[in-house]
């Protein structure tokens, strides 16, 4: 079920391409608020839900994934098997694993919560046009995040220290604004998207990301884009013109925004932008170096959660969620070799094979995205926060699946002969 406005009489429509896929669909809409709920659901406006928000939408993706596995017939893409046997290597470590409570935590929702995540991808979004509006749908709840922090920001609330929205966290805050940022930014490029709307969107999305004082977010935007200019786009001038325009709306927001920004976002922009390095970077490089040197030593791994019981940078014993803040690090600590190695050439392999993809913008909008929560999962988050990026590895692995159909060689598994 597409949900598809059509304009007003002798309005002009902010999409531009005459084979509109629409705007969002019931499974990319539940989907992307899955995956975002961790942003939202602290907001004690949600509070009257029942039962907690993760597990209701957990639910309803498994649902949805079951039903339209049965009625396809339990077909699948073959690629699928790739992103399973991570979880089967994962799974190695876990009988050595110390189970305190972050440890029990991290366990128990990998491999379900994260793994729904992984998996539902394959089955709901395999239809035309399914990640295009899928992607529109995470930007949808983005932009409600970003109308809410907008209001904070005009009533110039003096309390407001770094910029966010429905009780979440300013580094999930920015991941969410530099999304918007980054498929605004690339449908205006391709002329899916008026210019003026698309400009609007790149600028609203940059102010907001720099509010939030989130370094990581905003750096894994820009280097974003940066990566898909010389790869999409350099081929044809009017294109390049329009990208950038986009570059320029970018610098105009980061412009505007440290004039507007709460003090201590701005500070932090400007110190990022001297070199400089605070209490969170130093943090940081001190994680890296204590986790190297325990993968040296343990090429099992030390278990899930062990980070925060053997390294214990806040001195809790693993009563605190620690981790290394780097995805691949935490894989070859906790993990083991064999998990970290399978994770990096998953990684690796999964982004080649999305930048030599049929040029659309939907596969370019799946670049974008996946190279902007790779490079995020490097600075900030644990397994489980990275979710996002679990779901367009999955995506990463299945997209094309028009193209094959078209040469007769679709890849899939559950279908007689198959």
């Amino acid at each position: 079920m597409s949900v598809r406005a059509a304009p007003p009489q002798g309005a002009r429509p902010l999409l531009l391409d005459g084979e509109r896929p629409g705007l969002v669909d019931l499974r990319g809409m539940v989907l992307a608020a899955y995956l975002s709920v961790g942003s939202f659901k602290a907001d004690p406006r949600l509070q009257w839900l029942p039962v907690d928000a993760t597990l209701l939408l957990a639910l309803a993706v498994a649902g949805l994934t079951c039903l339209d596995l049965l009625l396809s017939g339990f077909r699948i893409h073959r690629n699928a098997g790739w992103m399973l046997l991570l979880f089967a290597v994962f799974a190695i470590p876990v009988p050595w694993t110390e189970f305190h409570a972050y440890a029990f935590e991290k366990v128990s929702r990998f491999f379900t919560l994260t793994l729904i995540a992984a998996v539902a991808p394959f089955v709901l979004l395999r239809r035309p046009g399914a990640v295009h509006r899928f992607f529109n749908a995470l930007c949808l709840i983005s932009a409600v995040m970003g109308i809410d922090a907008a209001l904070q920001l005009l009533q110039g609330s003096g309390d407001v220290t770094r910029l966010s929205a429905f009780g979440a966290n300013p580094i999930s805050f920015g991941r969410e604004m530099g999304g918007v940022l980054l498929w605004c930014a690339a449908l205006g490029v391709e002329g899916r998207l008026r210019a003026d709307v698309a400009v609007a969107g790149v600028v609203a999305a940059g102010v907001l990301l720099v509010g939030s004082g989130s370094r990581g977010p905003l750096l894994a935007a820009l280097g974003a884009l940066a990566a898909a200019g010389p790869l999409f786009y350099w081929r044809s001038s009017r294109v390049m013109i329009r990208f950038g325009l986009a570059a320029a709306a970018v610098a105009v927001a980061l412009s505007l925004a440290l004039l507007v920004s709460p003090e201590d976002s701005g500070h932090r922009i400007e110190r990022l932008a001297r070199g400089a390095l605070g209490a969170s970077e130093l943090t940081r490089l001190d994680a890296y170096a204590r986790s190297l040197r325990l993968i040296a030593d343990h090429p099992e791994g030390i278990g899930w959660g062990g980070f925060a019981h053997r390294i214990d940078q806040l001195g809790t014993a693993g009563a605190d969620r620690q981790y290394p803040h780097n995805l691949i690090l935490e894989a070859f600590l906790e993990g083991g070799w064999l998990a970290g190695l399978y994770l990096t050439l998953l990684l690796a392999g999964v982004g080649l094979r999305i930048s030599s993809l049929r040029p659309t913008s939907e596969h370019h909008g799946v670049f974008l995205f996946y190279l902007f929560f790779l490079l995020n999962s490097m600075v900030s988050g644990d397994l489980n926060d990275n979710r996002h990026l679990f779901a367009l590895m999955a995506i990463g692995l299945h997209a094309g699946w028009d193209d094959e159909q078209a040469q007769g060689g679709a890849r899939h598994v559950g279908a007689s002969g198959a």
